[in-house]
């Protein structure tokens, strides 16, 4: 009798010692990384996804293929793990520094240099490998050598894809902040155009995700650059694109602050005075103008990032008459903006 309470406790220790063991290991196990394109198959529906990846094979030649195919190859072989390497190559030993130059060097006299491929398809090499490659580690430094290769090309070919594939991950949320940076830094990268007709796909999907994104993660991490794109592609497409933001900020107060912020610097340092003004008589809710006015403050006190003085005389009246409200208000207690404002006022004053 006793011992068979004996083996029964043994039993109930050993099953209760798995489950802790499996539950540390569920717990502690490294998180999966994930391509941008299964990403963006998370993103979609399998009718959506299934016609996409119909039209995507039926785009990608023999050629193209075989070529990205060579990329893995070489990234594959490497006699290190990709995801114990970093992006800044400095910070890599010598031995891994020389391999990632030989990649580099691989991608230059197959592709970059390659007589024999166009513009487009250089691009679309490189765009596929970088887009459905399962890159390990947060800092990989093979994903940086194509970025970078793939930025150089400035291919405004790419914005379709690039805007379809960044709308379809946003979806996922903080999921998909990396990803989604990364897309932007290329879509950065690209020159311009105003007779482009995707410059609206920019548009549309910027305009979209800022008003979708509510955690203050993915507003820090992505507004900075999201916000100056979708800034310049309006301007250069001649639609009101700060509205747009104001709109977004107005419907988000998680991200709000940093929207307002990054606007705020962009009117002000645009040769376009109108612009300024017209973020000022913008039709903001109460939190929205408090997030601008902390902006305000924040970039034109006396150790701000802005010296009031490189500021041109018709921009100085537009802030000095909205100053001069956003105090009369008494909208909480905020002694830099009054400080702010008695600075401007005395410039305009004096001149």
């Amino acid at each position: 009798m006793m011992l068979e309470l004996i083996l029964k406790k043994l039993i109930v220790i050993v099953v209760l010692s798995v489950a802790s063991l499996v539950s540390l290991y569920l717990y502690f196990k490294p998180e999966k990384n994930y391509s941008i394109a299964e990403l963006q198959q998370s993103g979609l529906l399998n009718d959506k996804l299934e016609q996409k990846q119909k039209e995507n094979n039926s785009e990608i030649n023999t050629n193209i293929k075989l070529r990205v195919q060579s990329l893995k190859d070489f990234i594959d072989k490497a006699p290190f793990k990709q995801e114990d390497t970093h992006a800044i190559l400095a910070r890599n030993s010598e031995g891994v520094q020389k391999y990632l130059n030989d990649f580099s060097n691989f991608i230059d006299s197959n592709i970059m240099n390659n007589n024999n491929l166009t513009n487009d398809e250089k691009a679309k090499i490189l765009w596929e490998l970088f887009k459905e490659y399962n890159w390990r580690g947060d800092d990989n430094a093979f994903k940086a050598v194509i970025k970078d290769h793939l930025m150089y090309l400035k291919n405004p070919n790419l914005i379709p894809d690039i805007t379809s594939t960044y709308s379809d991950i946003s979806k996922l949320g903080e999921k998909s902040v990396n990803a989604r940076h990364d897309l932007l830094e290329i879509l950065n990268s690209i020159d311009i155009d105003p007779k482009n007709s995707a410059n609206q796909n920019v548009i549309d999907t910027l305009s979209t995700d800022l008003r979708a994104i509510n955690t203050r993660n993915e507003s820090q991490n992505l507004s900075d650059m999201a916000i100056p794109l979708l800034y310049n592609y309006g301007k250069a497409s001649g639609s009101n694109s700060i509205q747009d933001i104001v709109l977004a900020a107005n419907n988000n107060p998680q991200a709000s602050l940093s929207y307002m912020n990054s606007l705020f610097k962009l009117t002000l340092n645009d040769t376009d005075s109108n612009n300024l003004q017209s973020l000022l008589q913008s039709n903001m809710t109460q939190s929205t103008k408090e997030d601008l006015n902390h902006s305000i403050a924040f970039n034109l006190k006396e150790d701000g990032s802005v010296q009031l003085s490189t500021i041109d005389q018709k921009s100085l009246g537009f802030l000095n008459q909205y100053l001069t409200n956003a105090v009369n208000e008494k909208s909480g207690d905020n002694r830099d903006l009054q400080q702010v404002q008695i600075a401007v006022s005395k410039l305009v004053s004096h001149n």
